[in-house]
């Protein structure tokens, strides 16, 4: 059963963007979990305009992590990601009235909890537990992973632990996590009784409810209070939000190589989980892709870390596409803070020009010498915290700059 649209009502035939029903046709969205939501919108726009009328379509406000997906040929099971400036029409079949997309993160965000609508913390939490079920990011704490392997078997089952069930935990924490609970030697026991440790964060959150709820109504919450706990759990992973990507040339070796991208910027790794290469996102100056190759360029170096794939080109366009909307994401974000910078300092010039003004002067002097102090303070926690999460690495420092990694 799917858990996205539990007590969400979208109108499933919404048309968007169009003057000529001849220009129309019907957009199928496929989630995660293969629920399913349609509306109507012109085929003259291209994937961008798109996207954005999904996201207004399904309500999401912080959508800059999601995009779509379509099928590069029928049947052939290639989802590749929306092209930005190309008209839908050009990718739609001949005479063909129905246009499906997959709909699916393209980079995560740093607070996965804090993303404003359910529905997009929903789908965090899907194409998470996906990931962490298929081994695609480096678990080494098993704390940690018993935490969010008794949280996923809580949200498929958002009530009290009760005798029946039990037998829920037991099948949903073989599904999700039976890899890594055999790796960890984790017994169905030590995930039960991990959680029920959050039945106490239900109970007390059901005593701030109004009573005449319905238990539907009741469940739905209590599942949304367990994802955003599970969102905050999450990301205390090393390897959380990274765009994973086998890179070796023979995929069937034991000297596999892979690449994980996220917000610290890019990391290459052996097969032992050894990170080989760290390259943050300050010092790259530009991503290439040309056919099945992409291209890592440095600011400060003329050498190049390239990426290959054997007879997979969209492999490399897929993994080219979400490194660029990361980049192009922690860039503006990078932007952002050097402007709030300025700022600052075009206050601070402002409040040391007016020191002999008249006592007007000196009244808005006072606010602002609070404004900034309030400002510099909020700037430096913000500073510390996203030095200590982020942009760090807490394996070996990484080789020199000089080094290249090429699989061919």
């Amino acid at each position: 059963m799917s858990i996205l649209f539990d007590g969400l009502h979208i109108n499933q035939f919404s048309s968007y963007g169009t003057d000529d029903i001849k220009d129309e046709a019907i957009l199928k969205i496929i989630f995660q979990d293969d629920s399913t939501q349609n509306m109507r919108f012109n085929v003259n726009v291209n994937g961008e305009k798109l996207r954005s009328l999904v996201m207004r379509h399904l309500g999401l406000i912080d959508n800059e992590y999601f995009g779509l997906m379509y099928e590069e040929k029928p049947e052939s099971n290639k989802w590749i990601w929306l092209n930005k400036k190309k008209k839908v029409k050009k990718l739609m079949t001949k005479d063909s009235s129905v246009f499906s997309v997959r709909f699916k993160v393209r980079f995560y965000p740093l607070v996965p909890h804090l993303v404003a609508e359910w529905l997009g913390r929903r789908i965090l939490f899907l194409d998470i537990v996906e990931r962490i079920k298929n081994g695609c990011w480096c678990i080494d704490n098993k704390n940690i992973f018993l935490e969010l392997i008794a949280l996923t078997c809580k949200v498929y089952d958002p009530v009290l632990i009760r005798e029946s069930s039990v037998e829920g935990i037991i099948r949903n924490s073989e599904k999700y996590g039976s890899l890594l609970m055999e790796k960890f030697d984790i017994i169905h026991c030590d995930v039960l009784e991990t959680a029920m440790n959050y039945d106490h964060l239900l109970q007390r959150s059901n005593k701030r409810k109004r009573s005449g709820g319905s238990p539907i109504c009741s469940q739905n919450m209590n599942r949304d209070i367990l994802i955003a706990e599970y969102l905050k759990v999450v990301t205390k992973l090393q390897w959380y939000g990274s765009l994973y990507c086998n890179i070796s040339h023979n995929k069937n070796s034991n000297n596999d190589q892979y690449v994980y991208g996220n917000y610290k910027g890019l990391s290459f790794l052996n097969s032992s989980s050894e990170i080989l290469v760290c390259i943050q996102w300050s010092k790259i100056k530009k991503i290439e892709k040309n056919c099945n190759v992409i291209r890592i360029f440095y600011y400060d170096s003329d050498n190049a870390t390239k990426i290959s794939f054997e007879h997979n080109n969209y492999e490399a366009k897929n993994y080219f596409y979400v490194l660029s909307c990361l980049k192009n994401y922690v860039d503006a974000w990078n932007k952002k803070i050097k402007d709030d910078e300025m700022e600052f300092l075009q206050k601070l010039a402002q409040l040391s020009n007016n020191t002999g003004d008249n006592k007007k002067n000196n009244r808005k002097n006072i606010s602002l010498r609070q404004s900034l102090r309030n400002s510099f303070r909020n700037s430096i926690r913000g500073r510390i915290s996203t030095i200590r999460r982020h942009f760090s690495f807490n394996k070996k420092s990484p080789t020199s700059e000089g080094d290249i990694i090429v699989c061919a």
